[in-house]
């Protein structure tokens, strides 16, 4: 879907959606979410082009969240398969267990 690259490749984007699993486009003001109406999809996409208009003029950048920026991102997935390495046989055991009792 375009919404969730719209942040990330900062483009003006809008979604037919009444619902979205990306908020941090929204928050990153790249994404206006509209709902199907017509009239609300073109004020949409009036309204977020002029945004990014105002910004690219006035020499600002488009905002990233700051889940975006970190650059450790391998270092912490490592921490997290090293950390739960070792219960996940825990965890498989109380699955057994639950299974064996009819949970």
């Amino acid at each position: 879907m375009i919404g969730e690259e719209a942040l990330p490749l900062s483009f003006p984007a809008i979604t037919p959606r009444d619902t979205i699993g990306w908020p941090e486009a929204i928050d990153g003001g790249c994404l206006i979410m509209t709902g199907v109406d017509k009239g609300t999809m073109l004020g949409g996409i009036e309204a977020i082009t002029q945004a990014f208009a105002e910004c690219e003029a006035a020499g600002l950048p488009h905002p990233s969240p700051q889940d975006y920026c970190i650059t450790n991102t391998s270092e912490r997935v490592v921490k997290i398969i090293f950390g739960t390495a070792q219960l996940s046989s825990l965890w498989d055991g109380i699955r057994k267990n639950q299974e064996a009792v009819g949970r």
